[in-house]
């Protein structure tokens, strides 16, 4: 029991680890991974209490809509005009 709960805990923390190391690479930044990753635990907090406030249930519906609240990082630049159009434009020639 002791031997699989050691194996468990080293498998989360290679994979804490794969993620941070992943999300350094896009952001090019060694803090805002962080802030992503400790952003996650709050936002799943949040949205379970929220269910338990209204009454819901965690079913399959829910499930997917807090998968796809808490989103993906993906990595932007930032854009020298102000116009939003003109960042997507941009985004989207890179």
């Amino acid at each position: 029991m002791q031997e699989g709960a050691r194996q468990l805990l080293l498998a989360l923390g290679l994979g804490v680890l794969i993620i941070y190391m992943v999300l350094a690479a896009q952001f090019e930044s060694l803090v805002h991974p962080l802030t992503v990753m400790l952003a996650l635990p709050f936002a799943m907090t949040g949205a379970l209490g929220g269910l338990w406030i209204t009454g819901h249930t965690l079913n399959l519906f829910s499930m997917i809509g807090i998968r796809c609240s808490s989103g993906s990082s993906r990595r932007t630049r930032s854009c020298s005009s102000t116009t939003p159009i003109s960042c997507a434009a941009k985004a989207w020639t890179r």
